[in-house]
């Protein structure tokens, strides 16, 4: 399973950190696939993220403070976080709902297929 995790501090308002999850061999017979997340701005109560993709179909992600550990299994994230549809390139995900003055890690997975899981 292959994760990246970055934190940041935001203006002492939030701290977020971004993690991508996946679990599947991929190879090198489909087209390529990516996908990269970047905090576009975070505000008091919300944050926005610049997710760029190739040959995705499918997002989620679990918000959560980080004093808790982080959830990596993709099919979890799946079933209990927030999801939806990709486009081709840049897509823009809104996160709202967060307290001010907290720190969390928002962990993100992603689809290639309706069963088959972003590595």
């Amino acid at each position: 399973m292959k994760k990246i995790l970055t934190n940041l501090i935001l203006a002492g308002v939030c701290a977020i950190a971004v993690s991508l999850v996946g679990c599947t061999d991929n190879g090198n017979d489909g087209p390529k696939t990516s996908a990269s997340v970047t905090v576009e701005s975070a505000e008091i109560l919300s944050a926005t993220f610049n997710v760029n993709t190739s040959n995705l179909t499918e997002y989620a992600f679990l918000v959560a403070p980080v004093t808790e550990a982080p959830v990596v299994d993709p099919v979890i994230i799946f079933k209990d976080g927030v999801s939806g549809a990709l486009m081709e390139g840049e897509n823009r995900i809104v996160v709202s709902g967060l307290e001010a003055n907290m720190e969390y890690t928002a962990v993100f997975a992603f689809k290639v297929s309706e069963t088959e899981f972003y590595e």
